[in-house]
């Protein structure tokens, strides 16, 4: 279960482009869940896990009951200038301020790994 939006935080600004090649949450799960030679895991609160191995990518799948379901959000390393950064991109079918706030946490959550490798 999410946490409620926070009301004084603004609307995040959205980036038109992606790196997910997926119209719909529902057709993102259905494909990555069918390929073999990935990775399929359930979170103890219900978050439904996917490695893509080839992509070297993880698709985090919020749960039915999640303020910002349903959605995906790929996170993957890329490597630029020597230096390896942590991408992000989000597919939210949710309200707007639902999504932001899914945004918002995964950013943090990012912020804590980049924070850990160093």
């Amino acid at each position: 279960v999410g946490t409620k939006p926070e009301e004084t935080e603004g609307p995040l600004e959205e980036s038109k482009s992606t790196d997910i090649n997926y119209q719909t949450v529902a057709e993102a799960r259905k494909a990555l869940s069918s390929d073999i030679g990935n990775i399929v895991s359930k979170t103890d609160d219900g978050w439904f896990v996917v490695q893509e191995t080839k992509a070297k990518a993880v698709w985090s799948f919020s749960p039915p009951g999640h303020l910002a379901y349903p959605a995906v959000v790929k996170r993957f390393a890329e490597e630029r200038d020597g230096s390896v950064f942590l991408r992000m991109s989000v597919i939210c079918e949710a309200k707007k301020a639902s999504c932001d706030q899914l945004v918002r946490e995964f950013q943090q959550m990012n912020e804590k790994i980049k924070n850990g490798i160093k």
